[in-house]
C-alpha cells in the first residue's frame, strides 16, 4: 500500500513542431501551469487546458545555453524556473515565460 500519493489528471497536451515531447522525465504543476521535461533535455510550459505556452531554456554550448538539462525546480513565490545543467554544473534561472534571468555556478573552488 502506497500512502501520500496524489492523483491528477493531465490534459491532452498540444502537439506542434515547437513542443515535441520525448519520454517524460519530470512534471511539476504550479498554479495553472504544467512544467514538463523530457529525456531529450527539453523543458516546456503548458497551461491547465494543455495549450503550449513556451519553452524554458535553449539547448547548446554557448555561455547562455543549457548543455544538459539534468533537472529543474519551480519557485512558485518568485515565479522562477531553475534549470540545473549537469554538464556545466550551474543553474540557469528563467521567468515562467522563458526569459533568462541569470546563471549561477555550482562549482566550489578550493584554494
Amino acid at each position: 500500500l502506497v500512502t501520500g500519493v496524489q492523483t491528477c489528471a493531465l490534459p491532452i497536451l498540444e502537439t506542434s513542431a515547437d513542443c515535441l515531447l520525448g519520454a517524460i522525465k519530470k512534471i511539476r504543476f504550479v498554479d495553472s501551469l504544467i512544467f514538463i521535461s523530457d529525456y531529450n533535455d527539453h523543458l516546456y510550459v503548458f497551461d491547465s487546458s494543455g495549450s503550449f505556452r513556451n519553452p524554458i531554456g535553449e539547448l547548446g554550448r554557448a555561455p547562455n545555453q543549457v548543455v544538459a538539462l539534468s533537472s529543474f525546480y519551480v519557485d512558485r513565490k518568485r515565479k522562477v524556473v531553475g534549470v540545473y545543467d549537469g554538464y556545466s554544473d550551474c543553474i540557469h534561472r528563467y521567468t515562467f515565460d522563458g526569459i533568462k534571468q541569470d546563471k549561477i555556478s555550482c562549482r566550489n573552488e578550493v584554494n
